[in-house]
């Protein structure tokens, strides 16, 4: 099923963020630490599958970063890259 949704990213320094191969946000200047307070984006969660891909840039100290969607009215998977849902 399509559904619209929202990124929340927490970013320890600066990001971008492409979301099914287009970017849909970034601040590769900011330099903050990584919280449950993030930036928000608007995306689209396709029924064939959601790419979501996060560059961090480091100013200094720890990195980190967190990501949770947001509006999704069915559940959706989180693999790492070369997992599959068989």
């Amino acid at each position: 099923m399509d559904q619209d949704a929202e990124l929340l990213l927490g970013s320890d320094d600066g990001f971008a963020v492409w979301m099914n191969g287009s970017q849909v946000g970034a601040n590769l200047e900011v330099g903050r630490w990584a919280q449950p307070t993030p930036t928000g984006f608007r995306c689209d969660s396709k029924k064939d599958g959601m790419c979501c891909f996060v560059k961090i840039t480091q100013m200094g100290g720890e990195w980190g970063f967190c990501v949770r969607f947001c509006g999704l009215r069915a559940p959706v998977a989180a693999l790492r890259p070369g997992e599959s849902l068989t």
